[in-house]
């Protein structure tokens, strides 16, 4: 947080260093002028950067994100993490579920995916017992805790159906169903 004499000392700055500018006749008071100015600039930035770029920012949100900035975070994307199980690279997926939790601390399907990467693949039912209760009080709807409690069962889960022929790094990919 910049404090008040930050502000004044960068204003002062600003302003002296342009009546500098606008009185100067040489180029020795030009460049000092200059100079004031330039500190000014310095001493104010990291007050002004963010309040500056913020609508840039947000342009570029609503370009790129799906449903913009005012849509909210944008969906789970669980690509990459599903890569990562089809080449075994099991530490990868847990760490990319994880990362997806970390900003959709609601979202069920997460979970489940983390549950059957923890219990089925890398054995570490205590983990995915652990994570099954978290689920539990992170998920808002009852749909999604129905879900959660058929995927865990009695402590065992349900492994998923992969589909060989499933595109995962390009298109649209939906989430793969449970094996009942």
């Amino acid at each position: 947080m910049v404090r008040a004499s930050q502000w004044f000392a960068g204003l002062a700055l600003l302003a002296g260093g342009f009546y500098a500018l606008a009185r100067a006749r040489d180029l020795g008071p030009a460049l000092f002028g200059s100079a004031m100015v330039v500190g000014g600039a310095v001493v104010l930035a990291t007050r002004l950067a963010p309040w500056v770029a913020a609508p840039f920012l947000r342009f570029i949100d609503g370009i790129y994100l799906p449903g913009g900035a005012a849509g909210g975070d944008p969906p789970p994307n669980y690509r990459l993490a599903r890569y990562y199980i089809r080449s075994r690279q099991l530490d990868l997926a847990i760490a990319e579920y994880r990362k997806i939790l970390a900003y959709h601390p609601s979202a069920a399907e997460a979970y489940i995916a983390l549950f059957d990467v923890l219990a089925n693949h890398k054995g570490m039912r205590a983990q995915a017992a652990r994570l099954y209760r978290r689920g539990l009080r992170k998920v808002g709807g009852r749909s999604d805790r129905r879900r959660l409690r058929e995927a865990y069962g009695d402590g065992e889960v349900a492994p998923f159906e992969l589909d060989p022929d499933e595109e995962v790094l390009g298109g649209t990919v939906k989430f793969p169903k449970l094996r009942s």
